[in-house]
């Protein structure tokens, strides 16, 4: 590859990132809204899932200790509902996104 091409192709990964810093932002400001429109109607099974969307977004932005909130509230949330297998589905986020930490 010629010296060129490298650096059209380094610059090119580095709008990729950009583009995915981008699209985890969006995902996570859309993933809160609809968290807290859920949880304002009283719809528990939906705002879990949004916080655990939330959580995830929030991972790939760096916000560990933002992300381990979200997908605490949506495992409680879950738990709290009598939803046992959701719960543990984000127990085991959880520890994936404190073990990227």
């Amino acid at each position: 590859m010629c010296r060129h091409a490298a650096a059209r192709h380094h610059g090119d990964a580095g709008r990729g990132a950009a583009r995915q810093s981008a699209d985890s932002g969006r995902a996570r400001n859309a993933a809160a809204r609809a968290a807290d429109r859920a949880a304002a109607i009283g719809a528990t099974w939906l705002a879990a899932r949004a916080r655990g969307v939330e959580a995830v977004a929030l991972r790939d932005l760096g916000e560990i200790p933002l992300a381990e909130a979200a997908i605490a509230e949506a495992e409680r949330l879950d738990r709290e509902s009598g939803n046992r297998s959701a719960a543990a589905y984000h127990l085991m986020t959880r520890g994936i996104i404190l073990g990227s930490y």
